[in-house]
């Protein structure tokens, strides 16, 4: 948000700070920066708590033996090797996010553990969870428009194409095509 500036239904509207019109260029950085800081956040949470630390996770999976969906399903699989394929999963989902490839397809597959613990953790996971549903919101609700899904997947700096043309500058549409207040530079 503060990449992009205060928008037309902003708390600094309402304040009275006058609207500053969406950039595409702007939005492209802010997107860029959803994803790392997402995609960080997961590739950090796996290493910490999982593959680094794996004797953290099976005190836990020793109190919550539930937690292993693998045995759950019937896959013979030990504590220890649900917690680093979970764990290599879990990085493999965060590097992806940062890489832009698929990253709504990303985001519906990562919100099925996240979930999933609500029903273990309640309220309290809902609560440290909230920050992610945020992100992956907006990521599938930018990746949802045929405009700016562009936006979603881009890098903020501009990589040739292999057709001669540099794919960050192409124009995504006339800016009245994306809605009041959008402006292509």
């Amino acid at each position: 948000m503060l990449l992009i500036g205060p928008g037309k239904w902003s708390a600094d509207a309402e304040r009275g700070v006058a609207p500053v019109a969406l950039s595409l260029p702007a939005a492209r950085r802010a997107m860029f920066a959803l994803r790392v800081a997402a995609g960080l956040a997961l590739v950090i949470v796996a290493f910490a708590e999982k593959l680094a630390s794996p004797d953290l996770a099976l005190a836990f999976l020793a109190d919550r033996p539930e937690l292993n969906v693998a045995q759950q399903v019937g896959i013979a699989m030990s504590d220890l090797e649900f917690i680093r394929v979970a764990g290599a999963i879990e990085v493999l989902f965060g590097l992806l996010l940062i890489s832009g490839a698929l990253p709504q397809a990303i985001v519906l597959v990562a919100g099925i553990p996240f979930n999933a613990t609500l029903w273990f953790f309640g309220n309290t996971e809902l609560v440290g969870h909230l920050p992610t549903y945020g992100a992956m919101l907006a990521i599938l609700v930018w990746g949802s428009h045929p405009q700016l899904r562009p936006l979603v997947c881009a890098f903020p700096w501009r990589w040739p194409s292999r057709h001669g043309q540099r794919a960050a500058n192409r124009p995504l549409a006339e800016p009245s095509a994306l809605g009041p207040g959008v402006s292509g530079s």
